[in-house]
Order: structure tokens, then C-alpha cells, then sequence
């Protein structure tokens, strides 16, 4: 009902505008009215919701917001609760196997041209063209799998900085993609490799023009909190960062949130907790 949201299990939420924050995950997604705290839901299960799990939002005007799912790429009208399918099919990359090359993960404006919209799938990175409602580009990004034949070339998150696309995905590094010139660059940090040959990070945060957040995550050791330098390529993990209470879990990982006085806050999925910085001490 318009009291409660369509669920609890939210991956991803976005705030489309002053007003209107859009939640979505597991069975569905809803809108809340952040003046009268009343939501919209629409849900998988009676139908009103194209796509089962919801995994990032993008607006495009303001009546109309970008969803992505588990199948593919839709546009919501906010005012009539119409959802347009896309239609969007991911390529197929020839050297790699994925259950559903339709699941899409991430959303961006293209930075460089309104006319497109950047599409984090399953298997790469694309550009779509919403006029023309058909795929621009595939990038896919084909020295990951120069280093590690098993790679999954998902990007889950993207964040723009200037001409360059930020991306993380499953034990791929951090991966650098130029806009204009089309080109991938990767940094996985040899010293702190995995014996498969790739590197964990499970988000990240534009700090400054010099430098980014980031979270490693690994199976056996967490590094927690670093600083990674856009003009030396070198990462800083911070000593302590990482709360006591996830630092000896297999595989944690955090979301990163910045407020607009700097505080940053590390958000632990699984129930593992929501952590403040202490800016004095530099501790959460």
C-alpha cells in the first residue's frame, strides 16, 4: 500500500529529483514522495513491474526515469506508471559464457552526448541511442580477458570524470574507459592480486580531480578502504578503516556515500552494519 514500500530488499536507490526518490531490487521497485512520504510501488508480482530485480535508475526528463534489471533496459513514466521495454539485446561476446547477457547493472548519461545513454550490462559496457531506441556501441573491454580467460566483463557501477568512465565489476581491477578515444585502460595492483590474476573492488567514489574511493573486497583478505591516485596509478589502503566488526569476514564489502560536508559513511549490505567517519581520528 501507499504506506509501505513493494519490499525490503533494495539494491539500488536514486534520487530523481527534490521531490521523488526511486528504490528498487528484489520483486520490484517504488517511487516515494518525499512531501507527503507516501509510495508508489510497483510490483513483479501482480505485474506492474516489467522485470523481477531492479538494479539502477537513470533520469531522463522529468516525467521519465531509466530502469535496469534482470531483463534489460525500460523507460517509467513517473506520471502514468507505464513502463516502455527498450527491447535492448546485449551483444554476445564470442569468448565468454554468461547465464543472462540481458541483465543490465548499471546506468549513466553519456557525459559527452545527451543522445546517449551508457548501459553497464553482463557482458560490457554499451552505448545506446535513445532516439534512435537501438544500441550505438559495444565496448567490450577484451584486456581483462587477456589476463584472465574466466572473466566476467560486468560493470557494475560507473562513474563519469571528465572524458573517462570509472567501472568496477567481479575481480576485474579498476577499469578506466577513455570517451573519446574508445580505449580501456586497467590497473589491478600486482601486489595485491588474487592467484587468478585480478582484484576486487566492489565500488567506488569520485574524491577529488586527483583521486578516487574505492573498496577492495577478496575472498580471504580485505583491504578494506583505499585511496587510489588517477596520476601515479598507485592505491593507499587506509590502516583501520575498516569497522572491527566485518574485518575478519570472508568477502564483505561496503557502499560508499559521501554527504555534502565530505563525511563519508561505509554502508555494509547483509546487516553488517552502517559506519560514520570520525574525521578527527580517521576511524568509522
Amino acid at each position: 500500500n501507499e504506506n509501505t514500500p513493494v519490499q525490503n530488499y533494495f539494491w539500488c536507490i536514486y534520487l530523481m529529483n527534490d521531490s521523488t526518490l526511486c528504490a528498487g531490487g528484489h520483486g520490484g521497485m517504488s517511487i516515494l514522495n518525499l512531501n507527503t512520504y507516501r509510495f508508489t510501488n510497483y510490483s513483479y508480482n501482480d505485474g506492474s513491474c516489467p522485470t523481477e530485480v531492479i538494479t539502477d535508475f537513470c533520469t531522463e526528463d522529468a516525467d521519465n526515469i531509466w530502469v535496469s534489471g534482470l531483463d534489460g533496459l525500460f523507460l517509467l513514466n513517473v506520471r502514468t506508471g507505464v513502463f516502455t521495454d527498450s527491447k535492448l539485446k546485449v551483444p554476445l561476446h564470442p569468448d565468454v559464457k554468461v547465464p543472462n547477457p540481458n541483465l543490465v547493472k548499471s546506468l549513466l548519461q553519456h557525459p559527452l552526448d545527451k543522445n546517449l545513454l551508457l548501459v553497464g550490462a553482463f557482458n560490457g559496457l554499451i552505448s545506446y541511442d535513445k532516439r534512435a531506441k537501438k544500441i550505438h556501441k559495444y565496448y567490450p573491454n577484451n584486456q581483462i580477458l587477456a589476463n584472465n580467460k574466466y572473466a566476467i566483463l560486468e560493470i557494475s557501477q560507473m562513474k563519469a570524470d571528465g572524458n573517462y568512465l570509472w567501472c568496477v565489476g567481479w575481480y576485474t581491477g579498476l577499469n578506466r574507459f577513455d570517451l573519446k578515444n574508445e580505449k580501456w585502460d586497467n590497473y589491478e595492483f600486482p601486489l595485491f592480486r588474487k592467484t587468478n590474476n585480478a582484484l576486487g573492488i566492489s565500488k567506488l567514489l569520485l574524491k577529488n580531480e586527483k583521486e578516487l574511493w574505492i573498496y577492495h573486497r577478496d575472498d580471504e583478505n580485505n583491504l578494506g578502504l583505499g585511496i587510489f591516485n588517477k596520476e601515479n596509478k598507485s592505491v593507499q589502503f587506509i590502516k583501520d578503516a575498516q569497522p572491527a566488526s566485518v574485518a575478519n569476514l570472508p568477502n564483505a564489502y561496503a557502499y560508499i556515500f559521501m554527504q555534502r560536508d565530505s563525511t563519508l559513511w561505509l554502508c555494509y549490505p547483509e546487516g553488517n552494519g552502517l559506519y560514520k567517519q570520525n574525521r578527527k581520528i580517521k576511524r568509522f
